[in-house]
């Protein structure tokens, strides 16, 4: 029970609530073969749980309070770097979704300055076609206008009343 006392302060207090050193005496039945150490199993090990094997095993029967080593309270090297590993995933991975979000938000920019462009060159279409249509209304005036004033330049009527008009000029320039 002592054992099991020890073990729990250092499993952290999420599993620590689950379990209850006084039901540890009870749980064990002596008499099975998978409560020994037959050295069997012993190559499944991983080097930390070895370790910790090792540990148990230099210990003396009999009940006492439990130290555990430093070198088995810290996490090995492997573990340090997938804890860097994952930080670093997270890092990038909030990155990515910001980089995502972003450009998400410049396609949308894009897609309405492009309709925004659309609508412009529409607009300036229509105009131009408007603009094209009064200059060929004002060259068609223009041309009867010219037609006319030929057609009034050579007539008899024009010829005849030049004197006068030549008259009144120089009436005016006085």
């Amino acid at each position: 029970m002592k054992v099991v006392e020890s073990a729990v302060a250092h499993i952290g207090p999420a599993y620590s609530e689950q379990v209850e050193p006084s039901l540890a005496g009870e749980a064990i039945e002596r008499g099975l073969a998978n409560q020994r150490d037959d050295g069997l199993h012993e190559e499944l090990l991983s080097a930390g749980q070895k370790r910790a094997w090792d540990f148990l095993h230099s210990l003396p029967a009999g009940g006492y309070r439990l130290e555990v080593p430093a070198q088995l309270r810290e996490p090995p090297v492997v573990a340090r770097d997938l804890v860097r590993q994952e930080g670093e995933r997270l890092r990038t991975q909030a990155g990515l979704s910001y980089i995502s979000t972003t450009l998400d938000g410049v396609v949308e920019r894009i897609d309405r300055l492009e309709h925004e462009v659309k609508d412009v060159a529409n607009d300036l279409t229509q105009a131009m076609g408007e603009a094209r249509t009064r200059t060929a209304e004002a060259e068609s005036r223009a041309e009867s206008a010219e037609t006319s004033l030929r057609s009034i330049q050579g007539s008899r009527r024009w010829r005849m009343t030049a004197p006068f008009r030549r008259l009144g000029a120089t009436w005016r320039d006085r």
